[in-house]
């Protein structure tokens, strides 16, 4: 991925579809009302863990060799 900002936008819009997804689910094929907050906590814990891991597998790797410069002494690096 090229920016954070991408890697950030696509693992929110994987997370979207996977808390609607989670609604439908709830609504439709488990006809669960919304007094069960049981399932409201695991749909939220579920949405969080995959941005989360998209976000970390998405986002850009940073170059240690790249981050420092050369022509600096050792008491200006970092």
């Amino acid at each position: 991925m090229k920016t954070k900002f991408m890697a950030g936008l696509i693992a929110t819009l994987v997370a979207l579809i996977v808390v609607v997804g989670i609604a439908i689910f709830l609504a439709v094929v488990l006809e669960i009302d919304a007094s069960k907050n049981w399932f409201t906590y695991t749909a939220a814990a579920l949405t969080i863990g995959t941005w989360s891991g998209m976000y970390s597998w998405l986002k850009p790797k940073e170059d240690q060799s790249n981050s420092v410069d050369s022509n600096d002494p050792p008491a200006r690096q970092g």
